[in-house]
């Protein structure tokens, strides 16, 4: 019979080190684009990595999701489109 750890808080976002795991995807994706267009781009990695803290901090929890929502980027499960005008249940 195996014995598997069950997680102590479920909410709670995945680290690596001491950076969450959404700055962690901005990390790599100016990692990746430094990569692609210019290794200059890396100096863009704690600037736009300091802003986007900044952003979280000051708004509510899910706010980066809904900026998607709103500007057609993102589709979320069970929700119309954004562009939606009229709904009816």
């Amino acid at each position: 019979m195996s014995q598997d750890k069950f997680p102590a808080l479920l909410n709670k976002p995945w680290r690596i080190l001491f950076f969450e795991g959404d700055e962690v995807m901005i990390m790599g994706g100016v990692y990746i684009l430094a990569y692609l267009f210019s290794y200059w781009l890396l100096f863009a990695i704690i600037p736009v990595l300091a802003i986007y803290k900044t952003v979280k901090a000051k708004n509510p929890r899910g706010y980066i999701k809904q900026v998607g929502y709103i500007s057609g980027l993102l589709d979320l499960k069970g929700y119309p489109s954004s562009f939606t005008r009229s709904f009816d249940e």
